[in-house]
C-alpha cells in the first residue's frame, strides 16, 4: 500500500473549504486519487502531482572564499518535457472517469525553495507560452504559440491548481470551461485564478486560438502578423540565471 500522506492533506484542505472529498480507492488500473463535491453538487476529480527538485539540488559551485560559496543555476525557459510527460499520464488518470459535467483538475504541490520556478514551468507547459519580439512593440508574452498540454488534453483537463488552493489556472479550451470558471472552486482560489481568454485583445500580451496547423515558427510568426498587424522578429523562451550565498551557521556559544 503506497504512502498517501500528500493526497490526504488535500483531502483535508478542500474539507476545511467545505467541499465533501474523499480519496478513491488505488486499483491496478489508472485511476485520479481525489473525488470532491461542492456544496452546489458539482463533482471534482483531482490527481495529486509533486515536484520536489528543490533549488540546491541542481545548483553548481560558482565561486568561494573562506566560509563562503556562492552557487548558481541555470535553467531553460519553455515548456517541459519531463512535465509534459507527469501531465500526459495524470490527464490519462483523469479520463478514466467519462461523465460529462464533472470537472477534472491537476493539483500541483511544490517544493517550496523553488516554487516560483515550478510554477512558471507549469504556466509555460499548459499553455505553450513564448516571448514575442516584434518589429515597432515591447515585447510580450503569446499564449498556445508552442505546443501546449491544454491544447492535447482539453477534453480530459479543466484546469491546474496550484499550491493549498492559492492559484488555479483555468483550460479555456475545455468543454467545461465557463462551468470551472464559475465554480466554488474557483471562488476558493479567487486571488490566484488566470484566464488567457481575458488576454485576446490584450495591447501587453498575445493569443492564437489553436488549430489544425503545427505550431512551427513560421506558422506562428504568420498568424501573429495576421492577427496582430505585426512584423515578428523572434519567438524565444527565456532561460533563469539563479545564484545564492551559502552561509555557515554561527558557532554555537558555549554553555
Amino acid at each position: 500500500m503506497s504512502d498517501r500522506t500528500l493526497e490526504q492533506a488535500a483531502v483535508d484542505v478542500l474539507r476545511k473549504y467545505g467541499f465533501k472529498a474523499d480519496l478513491i480507492e488505488e486499483t491496478t488500473s489508472p485511476t485520479p486519487d481525489i473525488r470532491a463535491t461542492d456544496d452546489e453538487g458539482i463533482s471534482y476529480l483531482i490527481e495529486i502531482k509533486n515536484r520536489t527538485v528543490g533549488w540546491l539540488d541542481k545548483a553548481e559551485p560558482a565561486w568561494s572564499e573562506s566560509e563562503f560559496e556562492v552557487l548558481h543555476r541555470v535553467d531553460s525557459g519553455g515548456a517541459s518535457n519531463t512535465l509534459s510527460g507527469v501531465i500526459e499520464k495524470a490527464a490519462e488518470q483523469l479520463g478514466v472517469d467519462n461523465r460529462p459535467d464533472t470537472l477534472r483538475l491537476i493539483w500541483f504541490v511544490v517544493d517550496p525553495t523553488d516554487r516560483d520556478y515550478h510554477h512558471k514551468q507549469i504556466w509555460q507547459t499548459v499553455y505553450g507560452t513564448q516571448i514575442v519580439i516584434a518589429k515597432g512593440r515591447a515585447p510580450g508574452e503569446g499564449f498556445y504559440l508552442s505546443p501546449a498540454a491544454f491544447v492535447r488534453w482539453r477534453n480530459s483537463l479543466d484546469g491546474v491548481i496550484l499550491g493549498v488552493l492559492g492559484g488555479l489556472f483555468l483550460n479555456d479550451l475545455s468543454p467545461r470551461y465557463k462551468a470551472l470558471k464559475k465554480s466554488r472552486l474557483a471562488q476558493v482560489c479567487a486571488e490566484g485564478i488566470f484566464d488567457p481568454a481575458s488576454f485576446k485583445d490584450s495591447d501587453t500580451h498575445y493569443y492564437l486560438e489553436p488549430n489544425e496547423l503545427p505550431p512551427t515558427r513560421d506558422n506562428i510568426a504568420s498568424r501573429l502578423a495576421s492577427t496582430y498587424g505585426i512584423e515578428v522578429i523572434a519567438l524565444i523562451n527565456l532561460d533563469r540565471f539563479s545564484a545564492a550565498t551559502v552561509v555557515p551557521d554561527p558557532p554555537k556559544a558555549e554553555e
